[in-house]
């Protein structure tokens, strides 16, 4: 009898067991169904929205294959009455600001990584053989030629006087733009990791302004290359390299008596041109 009342014990538990795991399960089944059903929210209508500005089309043409998808900073430039678009396999042409119409085109046949700069009679550019050109604005032919330490993927700049280029290594060279001759150069100190780019140099009657991989933004003498300010753009933070970046790439912006610069981790500085003064600081998220 205690054997037949044992096993009856046991058998009156899976039952239990049993009902409480269907009732369980049901729950969870009517939760996500639930969920799945009478709680989404409705995507709100989008409004229709109406142009405010009609724009149309006046021409267009094509000028080579642009930057092959290697995010190359090939933008034209604009002189006068003529555009000037260079693309990554050297396709060199010029256009009609007003009609589209091509003036003339040449191939330079050579890769280009960065460009494009013009001043009253030359042409700038450089290519990933690590080279900055100097070609004759009117007709494309070469000028002159200077081998750089690395490729520049950057825009050169030029005063007239005087063509500055920053290759991706930190330098910064300046040569003289009728002959070529060097002027001088400088070598930033980089870090252990960085971003591969680097800003075009903002180069004046006297003075050169850049930025480097390190958060550092300097101001150079034209006539010898000297540093007569620095400030920090970006200051490293963090343990590992990649939390520490801080390359100051951004193109700067000169604006009356300020210039203004960001930095990878989203600082943006407001420096006096003159002295590298901080203005003000808004720092990223």
């Amino acid at each position: 009898l205690k054997l037949f009342n044992m096993n009856l014990q046991h058998i009156m538990i899976l039952p239990r067991l049993s009902i409480l795991k269907f009732g369980l399960l049901t729950f969870i089944v009517s939760l996500l169904l639930a969920c799945s059903s009478d709680n989404v929210n409705e995507p709100t209508e989008l409004e229709k929205m109406r142009d405010k500005v009609k724009i149309k089309r006046i021409w267009k043409a094509s000028v080579g294959n642009g930057d092959d998808e290697l995010m190359l900073q090939l933008t034209p430039v604009i002189n006068g009455d003529l555009i000037y678009t260079l693309d990554v396999n050297g396709l060199l042409t010029v256009l009609n600001r007003l009609t589209g119409k091509k003036v003339w085109t040449r191939e330079l046949e050579e890769r280009v990584s960065g460009g494009l700069e013009i001043d009253s009679q030359r042409l700038f550019y450089a290519t990933f053989q690590g080279e900055l050109i100097c070609l004759d604005r009117h007709n494309g032919n070469e000028i002159w030629r200077r081998e750089l330490t690395s490729e520049a993927i950057s825009a050169p700049a030029s005063n007239d006087r005087m063509v500055v280029v920053q290759t991706i290594d930190g330098k910064l060279f300046a040569f003289d733009t009728t002959e070529g001759i060097k002027r001088w150069r400088y070598d930033s100190v980089g870090p252990i990791l960085s971003l591969r780019g680097t800003p075009s140099p903002l180069v004046s009657k006297k003075y050169t302004i850049t930025s480097f991989a390190n958060g550092e933004m300097l101001a150079f003498d034209n006539t010898n290359g000297s540093p007569f300010w620095k400030a920090i753009i970006g200051l490293p933070q963090g343990r590992t390299e990649l939390e520490r970046l801080v390359d100051a790439d951004g193109q700067a912006v000169v604006d009356g008596e300020r210039v203004y610069t960001v930095a990878y981790q989203g600082n943006l500085v407001a420096l006096n041109a003159a002295t590298g003064g901080e203005s003000w600081r808004a720092r990223g998220g």
